[in-house]
């Protein structure tokens, strides 16, 4: 690792790596939310060591699992969708009817992807026009996008007109893109990025955010859960890998095309 990223994300070797975990709380000094036995999920942040049998973390970091998700299920969705919702939030979630509020999701087959499109629809938008590839886009449609762009076949800086979208979601992280997206947001319209350069020029009443997901935030977990429990949000895992497989893993995820996210179980 560089001087440069060791600043951003600093890591003492030996590390244990992971972040999104779900399990049962083992013990609990001194909270006041939880307590010794029950089912939670979240995420490590940046202290990670979720690719063990027991992890440490602060309380603020988990929440009560939904109770009708497996340990599997619950353990994929914390960071995407912890993500996207604060994305959504940033961006003056929840909308109401009356707003009409469009909403262009760059990558909507991906881990931020498939939860922002649900979230979206889920806290008022009135249009979700999500970017994805052939193969997905019947699936993304399902999710709740109303508008599915493949990119195989047309660019969604072709399809969506000028100064006509409330949201850009630049989860893709492409050169270029946030730049293209301000000729597309309407005047107080926001853009949301989360890799990659922000746009370099900001066009009079736009605003842009470069986000970095706040995972001491247990209350977005409690919208999640109930996003979940109302039928909102779903999970969906492509492939589970076995710890001792954890390689592999980062390899399927590096090569690019994953479906919703990829799980590690330490049981298996």
């Amino acid at each position: 690792m560089n001087g440069s990223m060791s600043h951003v994300f600093p890591l003492k070797f030996p590390v244990i790596l992971g972040t999104d975990v779900a399990g049962t709380v083992l013990e609990c000094p001194g909270c006041l939310r939880l307590k010794k036995g029950d089912a939670v999920w979240g995420s490590m942040g940046f202290a990670l060591g979720a690719y063990a049998s027991q992890a440490l973390s602060p309380e603020s970091q988990f929440s009560l699992k939904p109770a009708s998700l497996s340990m599997m299920q619950a353990a994929s969705l914390p960071v995407v969708a912890m993500t996207s919702l604060q994305a959504m939030q940033w961006a003056g979630a929840p909308w109401s009817q009356a707003s009409n509020t469009t909403v262009l999701i760059l990558s909507g087959s991906g881990g931020t992807g498939f939860a922002a499109v649900q979230i979206a629809k889920a806290m008022g938008a009135a249009s979700v026009i999500a970017v994805t590839s052939s193969s997905n886009v019947a699936w993304v449609r399902s999710l709740g996008a109303d508008v599915v762009v493949d990119y195989h076949k047309e660019s969604v800086w072709d399809v969506v007109p000028a100064d006509s979208v409330d949201v850009v979601y630049d989860n893709l992280g492409h050169p270029g893109d946030p730049d293209l997206a301000m000729g597309k947001l309407k005047p107080g319209g926001r853009l949301v990025v989360l890799a990659g350069a922000p746009a370099s020029h900001l066009r009079p009443g736009r605003t842009q955010k470069f986000l970095i997901m706040n995972s001491s935030d247990y209350t977005s977990l409690d919208t999640m859960h109930a996003m979940v429990e109302e039928g909102s949000l779903h999970p969906h895992v492509q492939q589970v890998f076995p710890l001792t497989q954890f390689v592999k893993a980062f390899q399927t995820q590096q090569a690019g095309h994953v479906v919703g996210k990829l799980g590690i179980s330490v049981s298996m």
